[in-house]
């Protein structure tokens, strides 16, 4: 609970750090980032949670928390926006935020982003940043807010104060139980990959899942390998539990 008493300001950097570290789960977290987004002046926001490689894989993306108006959510998906562009290509590359007005002319190029660019307009959302952070090596938080006006009114210090934010914000949400952003992330596991697991979660030896798959051992070796990577694990606990975590294994059926 947060003391009534003493109300951190959202408008520092060092306010709100504080009452980031009052949130207990992501829910709260998201909460509290909403404030933090309407006050920047922002009307809306979403965060996509992925690793290095899975960019070039759109269908996998889901946003992790979106307020945008639904229908441009369900047009960003459904044509796999995210592939072409422009904006997230350049905010992944950059250390600093970019903004949507700096590729207008890239989108206009491309239909199926000119025609979303449209569609934010009729919405009010006729500008907007984009940035990416790091929650850990290898994974990837990409956050984006729209405004109601031209990011030209946003100074610089704004810009910095919302890069900082927006990292004290994935921190901290990356250290909470009950954060979803493995989930996000995970590279999908082949049906190979999927046995082999099975079998490490029920504390079977690399050489006892060669012989119940009919495989060599090196292979076994390679398919724990390449598991034990898209889950993020480095131990057979660790793979087992995460992977019981995210609904991949399964019961016997026998």
């Amino acid at each position: 609970m947060i003391n009534p008493d003493y109300m951190p300001d959202i408008k520092t950097i060092s306010g709100l750090s504080s009452l980031i570290a009052t949130r207990s789960s992501v829910a709260q977290l998201l909460s509290l980032f909403d404030e933090f987004v309407a006050d920047c002046g922002a009307v809306a926001s979403y965060v996509f949670a992925f690793a290095y490689g899975q960019y070039d894989e759109p269908t996998l993306l889901t946003p992790i928390h979106c307020t945008f108006p639904e229908s441009i959510l369900n047009f960003y998906n459904e044509n796999a926006c995210m592939a072409v562009d422009p904006i997230a290509r350049a905010a992944l590359a950059s250390s600093v935020p970019v903004t949507y007005s700096q590729y207008k002319k890239e989108y206009t190029e491309i239909p199926v982003m000119k025609e979303l660019l449209q569609q934010m307009a009729d919405h009010g959302i006729p500008d907007g940043i984009s940035m990416k952070v790091l929650t850990r090596p290898g994974r990837i938080l990409y956050v984006s807010m729209g405004f109601p006006h031209s990011t030209d009114q946003i100074s610089d210090y704004e810009f910095r104060r919302i890069r900082s934010a927006v990292e004290m914000f994935a921190r901290h949400g990356a250290s909470l139980p009950d954060n979803p952003l493995v989930q996000h992330i995970i590279k999908p596991l082949s049906t190979k990959e999927l046995e082999v697991i099975a079998q490490v979660a029920k504390g079977s030896s690399n050489k006892e899942i060669a012989r119940a798959l009919d495989l060599s051992v090196s292979s076994i070796n390679t398919l724990v390998s390449r598991a034990f990577e898209k889950l993020g694990s480095n131990s057979r606990p660790q793979a087992a539990m995460s992977a019981s975590r995210h609904g991949l294994i399964v019961g016997d059926k026998n």
